[in-house]
């Protein structure tokens, strides 16, 4: 048989006080009067200890109530453990309070204690080194032959930014300090070479190409050398829309990617290429959809096709494409003029949406 100490009353368990005295003189919840967080000025997030916390919303409210969370201690004999916390988010500094509900013995405590929360404005090194434009990897892209068009550069920069901000859950360093653009293309500044690694990856699966990989030694961090990585993309040298020869067989592309389709402009038959099996081949950019007419065909044979093409408005003979039938005499079909060659368009491929804007 145990009494307590205190009081003398008899107790049973583990417990050196009764319940009452254990109330009395030991403190179920400790909570400091002050509690003091860094949040990032610029991206919102709070540091616990090294580690910078992000929060998507509700950024000033939630870094309070964790850095309490932080401070508050509750005694390990509380069960059924139960804590609400109220902020006066307002306030300047943040006023508040914390109830802490449970049960000791399988009888139930509360305990109501005032808090203050001082935030304390800084900058965090994500946007300490973001801000003076440090990185550790580029992605060079460029399309050798040809100027990306804007409209390329803004879909590539806006994938890439979400491609960051997904990244930046698992590393925070994920970030993007910088985009240039340079004669031919634009380069694109990363904070990790990872996130470098996964935007080349990225932009070579929406529009083809290669890409390479070389580092430069920039310095040594805790005894390691430090390298800075540049990723180089090469693109094919033409894009959706485009009129090329493929070793001098003409082909309108209708999609970019891993694997290149297009039609077969002589035959109207589907094209497709791996860009690894087709970069080695003879490919010349000879037009793009924006260039093709609309010519009359007036007249179908067995192997001739006579057209009035839409400049001069003459009869011009052409071999006839495999696309072309008799009924067809009468109607008007795509006319696009190289140099001084004329061919005839698939209508399957005059649908394709081009992307030269």
């Amino acid at each position: 048989m145990m009494f307590c100490p205190s009081c003398g009353k008899e107790i049973s368990g583990e417990n050196r006080l009764c319940r009452e005295c254990f109330l009395k003189n030991v403190d179920v919840v400790k909570l400091p009067d002050f509690v003091d967080v860094d949040v990032c000025v610029k991206c919102g997030a709070h540091r616990e200890g090294d580690t910078w916390i992000d929060h998507e919303e509700n950024q000033k409210l939630i870094s309070a109530e964790m850095a309490v969370m932080s401070e508050l201690h509750v005694h390990r004999l509380v069960e059924d453990l139960d804590i609400a916390i109220a902020l006066d988010i307002d306030s300047d500094p943040i006023q508040g309070e914390v109830t802490v509900t449970g049960t000791i013995e399988n009888k139930p405590i509360q305990t109501t204690l005032p808090t203050t929360v001082r935030i304390r404005d800084t900058s965090c090194e994500r946007c300490n080194k973001a801000s003076a434009g440090y990185f550790e990897s580029v992605v060079q892209v460029r399309r050798p032959g040809m100027e990306l068009s804007n409209q390329e550069i803004n879909i590539i920069h806006k994938s890439a930014l979400k491609l960051a901000e997904r990244e930046r859950i698992d590393e925070r360093m994920s970030y993007i300090s910088d985009v240039a653009e340079t004669d031919g293309g634009f380069d694109i500044y990363t904070g990790t070479k990872q996130l470098g690694l996964k935007i080349s990856k990225l932009i070579k699966k929406r529009y083809g190409g290669t890409y390479t990989q070389s580092g430069t030694l920039i310095g040594e961090k805790d005894g390691q050398k430090v390298y800075r990585t540049a990723y180089s993309l090469k693109l094919p040298p033409f894009r959706k829309g485009d009129i090329i020869t493929v070793d001098q067989k003409p082909v309108g592309i209708t999609g970019t990617g891993r694997t290149i389709t297009g039609i077969e402009l002589e035959t109207g038959d589907q094209y497709r290429s791996d860009w690894k099996h087709m970069k080695d081949k003879e490919i010349k950019r000879i037009g793009n959809l924006q260039e093709v007419d609309k010519g009359v065909i007036s007249m179908v044979s067995e192997n001739v096709v006579q057209v009035v093409e839409p400049i001069e408005y003459t009869n011009v003979k052409l071999k006839r494409p495999s696309f072309i039938k008799k009924m067809d005499e009468g109607t008007e079909k795509g006319v696009f003029k190289h140099n001084k060659d004329y061919l005839l368009i698939p209508e399957k491929f005059t649908k394709t949406k081009s992307k030269t804007k």
